[in-house]
């Protein structure tokens, strides 16, 4: 009988173990990255300057910040927070006054494969903006650039000097879609943009789709609750506008020499968590759910049970 009773523990024991095995698999693939290119956290100094530091995952080898363009001022300040995300580090606070487009910019290190998806994502809030009727206005966000113009690029806030503020975002710097839209100051907003089919060759007839969401936390909430996918994002988002088209010389490439940038115009706001990778969980860095860690403690509960019985029937 206590040979029968030990095994039935033993057994026990074991189903409970794989069953804890599972759960942290499980744990951590939700957050686990497909095919992650870059991440930046901004995790330097504080008050110190962007320029010249290399942290962060999956940049070009040796690479590190620059600044380039205008007169901009990129300082490391503190980390942007928002409900849902998981936050670390600190951010970088990117101020151009003049009416001159500048970049902070940094070497991508990674080859995006032909007719394949791009997602990006950071945060974003910004506390001067101008529309002076004149000029180029302010204009925030982000691009790839190698040794022509601007490249699968959003903005989620941007005007011309001329019209109301914008939402833009497109593959090239003449093929773009754009919603009017004025985003509020001094509010953190998450940007996400996707770039489907980039790099087709030149006459396959091929469709490439640019989009970009700008999420609020009350918009972030709805996504989750609704479970994070592009449908999720269309139904709940404070601005949304996409671009489609055939290129007939195809889709611009991205090679791992070309720059990811950051823009600015005309304008000051704060950036962080910069993702970029290949597909939508690539670029959402979540906090588990209560019920997951609740789950793993009332586990990690029973296998002690367990393993005190076990002592006391041998």
């Amino acid at each position: 009988m206590k040979h029968l009773l030990y095994n039935s523990s033993a057994n026990q024991l074991g189903a409970l173990t794989r069953v804890l095995s599972l759960i942290a698999v499980v744990s951590i693939s939700f957050n686990a990255s497909a095919a992650l290119y870059v991440a930046e956290d901004f995790d330097y100094t504080l008050s110190s300057s962007v320029g010249g530091q290399n942290g962060g995952t999956g940049w070009a080898g040796g690479s590190s910040w620059t600044t380039a363009g205008g007169t901009p001022t990129a300082t490391i300040v503190s980390g942007l927070t928002f409900n849902g995300l998981q936050t670390s580090g600190n951010a970088v606070s990117f101020d151009e006054s003049a009416d001159t487009t500048s970049y902070v910019q940094r070497s991508f290190g990674n080859t995006a494969p032909a007719n394949s998806d791009l997602w990006v994502s950071y945060l974003f809030n910004h506390s001067r903006d101008t529309n002076n009727g004149f000029g180029d206005g302010s204009l925030f966000g982000h691009e790839f650039r190698g040794t022509g113009d601007r490249k699968y690029f959003s903005a989620p806030k941007s005007t011309n000097g001329f019209g109301p503020f914008e939402t833009q975002v497109g593959p090239t710097k003449d093929e773009k879609g754009q919603s009017i839209f004025d985003l509020a100051q001094n509010q953190t907003f998450l940007v996400v943009s996707a770039f489907n089919n980039i790099d087709t060759p030149a006459f396959s007839g091929q469709t490439t789709t640019s989009r970009i969401w700008v999420l609020s936390e009350t918009d972030f909430a709805a996504v989750q609750l609704a479970g994070i996918s592009e449908a999720s994002l269309d139904a709940n988002n404070t601005v949304f506008a996409t671009h489609s088209y055939q290129p007939t010389f195809g889709a611009p490439d991205l090679p791992s020499t070309d720059n990811f940038r950051l823009v600015m115009n005309d304008g000051t706001a704060v950036y962080d968590e910069i993702l970029v990778g290949t597909e939508i969980g690539d670029v959402f860095n979540t906090i588990p759910e209560p019920s997951t860690y609740a789950l793993l403690f009332l586990s990690g509960l029973l296998l002690f049970v367990l393993r005190g019985k076990r002592k006391q029937k041998s």
